[in-house]
């Protein structure tokens, strides 16, 4: 080959030279391989309601896949005192109505501008967009701006552990928006850009990045990370490892989150790599598909999006939870809080906030887990329920319309885990999430006073389930009480085995356990605002 015959006439203590020329060849070599074991998939362009006759790369979405995000060179602005106009890097949005793609749009005067803004990174529930600004003062910065009602924030540069004088071009947020993964040439590296992560601290801010370490990063560029809602796959683009040339995709699995271990790099293989650069590669949260960029023949003039359909890859296990909040008038309310927790550990998973205008959210879950998840929002009763994502889900989607009632008397507030095992007055961990949240309320609503009303589901004589619903009730004042609520505000009632909410029997007589459970609980209701 050319490549074989060129390195012949390199003198030998051109080692550099020589490196490189070999990985030529290499590259050369694995690219016939993969063209002749391709892998099954089929390619589509996006076509004309994303894609122009100008570069269009970079496309995100959100979860649920109803909106995407990208960059697009489509427009041609100017800034007041230049005299030729340019075609400059914006950012452009869709949104998927009734599985079509909408004609694209300009996101935001907040964010487009005269200068280059391209898209990172959309969170998962389409809340928060991480851009790339490039200016003449600051040569490219990562920003983040948020979901405002129907508006974008004007975007704030991140902290100065992910921004630095050295060069950051690509980002990217976990599910969750806990963790942030970018790249940066920095020193410390192994070799021009390199991905890091950075772990978000309670007040907000981006801990100390962390090098991703040999297996991912290689002495040539990393690009692009996209890390899946899972959690562990990590997609990006290198130059390095066993790319067939330019960029290719590759993808790995973190095994050891404490210290930001991952599997070996897989490439993605032919045709998703190409011998030219392959990059901004997003699966969709299924795993069945995924969007890219491209230049092929089928396109509408340079760079277009594409969606590849991934019959080989196995669908993840992970739920969207998804849904929209609102009062009985259909209206949404100020200010809601969603807490989500761990049933069995009580580790907090995340908290999330829904889009103030429409009460929209998306929460990703993850399998094997029960989850306790509460609504909460100024002047309306906490509501929350309890979700169970098996470990053997594939990936599906639960889609909830959410009422929250206003703070009335005679309203019941509607918790689930205040409940308890049989013949027993002790609290389960599960309780306390949804008691810390009661407790805020009644802090926050100093008039309000609330029965505690014990239940038992009719196992122990008339006489032991009333002292047994007595102490159930005890058990859950202490705990408020233990948060600064007067026990004056709380006023206890025993019920017995009286008010069933579920039937303690099948009704060929026999026992019924999951309707003995619910009935051994604790109401809370307000008699006086």
């Amino acid at each position: 080959s050319t490549y074989e015959k060129f390195l012949k006439m390199i003198p030998k203590s051109d080692t550099k030279s020589i490196e490189k020329i070999e990985k030529q060849i290499k590259s050369c070599k694995d690219a016939v391989k993969m063209q002749q074991n391709p892998v099954n998939m089929a390619i589509e362009n996006m076509g004309s309601s994303i894609n122009s006759k100008f570069s269009d790369y970079g496309a995100v979405i959100t979860a649920d896949e109803s909106f995407m995000v990208f960059t697009s060179k489509r427009d041609r602005i100017s800034a007041p005192e230049d005299k030729d106009s340019v075609y400059t890097e914006n950012i452009y949005v869709s949104e998927k109505i009734n599985d079509k793609w909408s004609q694209a749009i300009s996101i935001s005067e907040h964010i487009n501008t005269y200068e280059n803004e391209a898209v990172l990174s959309i969170s998962a529930d389409g809340q928060i967009l991480l851009i790339y600004r490039y200016d003449k003062s600051n040569k490219g910065e990562i920003y983040e701006s948020r979901l405002v009602g129907e508006d974008w924030s004007v975007p704030e540069k991140l902290g100065e552990t992910i921004n630095s004088k050295y060069q950051e071009t690509h980002a990217c947020l976990s599910h969750d928006g806990s963790f942030l993964y970018f790249t940066s040439d920095r020193p410390g590296g192994y070799g021009g850009l390199d991905i890091y992560s950075a772990k978000r601290l309670p007040n907000g801010d981006w801990g100390i990045a962390q090098n991703c370490g040999p297996f991912v990063n290689t002495e040539l560029d990393e690009a692009t990370p996209y890390i899946h809602p899972d959690g562990y796959t990590l997609f990006f683009s290198s130059k390095g490892h066993n790319s067939i040339g330019g960029f290719d995709v590759f993808f790995t699995e973190k095994y050891n989150e404490k210290d930001n271990e991952w599997t070996r790099p897989l490439s993605m293989g032919y045709p998703v790599n190409t011998p030219a650069d392959d990059i901004f590669f997003i699966p969709t949260p299924d795993g069945k598909r995924a969007y890219y960029s491209s230049f092929r023949t089928d396109g509408f003039g340079d760079q277009d999006i594409y969606m590849i359909n991934l019959p080989q890859f196995k669908a993840k296990p992970i739920t969207v939870f998804k849904g929209e909040i609102k009062d009985e008038n259909g209206e949404v309310p100020p200010f809601i809080f969603i807490t989500v927790t761990d049933n069995l550990t009580g580790e907090l998973i995340g908290n999330y906030t829904p889009n103030s205008v429409t009460g929209k959210f998306l929460i990703v879950l993850s399998p094997g887990k029960s989850y306790n998840i509460v609504y909460e929002s100024d002047g309306y009763l906490i509501r929350s329920e309890n979700i169970d994502v098996p470990m053997e889900s594939n990936y599906y989607e639960i889609n909830k319309a959410i009422s929250l009632n206003p703070i009335t008397v005679g309203a019941m507030f509607d918790l689930k885990n205040i409940l308890f095992a049989p013949n027993s007055f002790v609290l389960p961990n599960s309780a306390l999430t949804e008691l810390y949240k009661l407790a805020d309320l009644l802090k926050q609503n100093s008039e309000v006073i609330v029965e505690v009303g014990g239940h038992c589901d009719a196992k122990e004589s008339k006489e032991e389930g009333m002292k047994l619903s007595l102490k159930r009730c005890e058990a859950v004042m202490k705990v408020l009480t233990g948060k600064g609520i007067s026990h004056n505000r709380l006023r206890p009632k025993a019920y017995g085995a009286s008010v069933p909410v579920a039937s303690n029997q099948h009704s060929d007589g026999s026992d019924n356990p999951e309707g003995r459970a619910k009935n051994r609980r604790v109401d809370i209701t307000l008699i006086s605002n």
